[in-house]
């Protein structure tokens, strides 16, 4: 069961996943990279974003509209600007391991902090 609840940005995750696609892909034995592409799967799929596992979504023009194709998020999901509930055991340790997996901040330099 989740202990506590933080948002990210839905442009933010996504770049997360293509990244973590890539690294998957690169080394398909990586267990630590398999287990936080797997975390990030299922923090999309709770949000509502039907994500194909190893294919980048970025790649898939149809996912960013929520009126298109089988794997596009349900209506309302907005990957612009939208967020994404990380409500998972340690939200804050997922965040920071995909920041630092991935090389992609969380709020890149002069982005401003929505509070939440």
């Amino acid at each position: 069961m989740a202990g506590q609840q933080r948002t990210v940005k839905g442009a933010t995750v996504l770049a997360w996943w293509d990244r973590m696609v890539e690294k998957v892909a690169q080394d398909p034995a990586d267990m630590q990279i398999r287990g936080l592409e797997n975390a990030l799967y299922f923090v999309c799929r709770r949000n509502g974003a039907k994500l194909t596992r190893g294919q980048p979504v970025a790649s898939r023009p149809e996912n960013l509209s929520p009126a298109g194709g089988d794997n596009a998020p349900p209506a309302g999901f907005d990957w612009t600007n939208g967020e994404m509930v990380f409500d998972v055991l340690q939200p804050d340790g997922l965040v920071a391991e995909l920041e630092r997996v991935t090389g992609i901040p969380e709020h890149p330099h002069g982005s401003s902090r929505a509070s939440t």
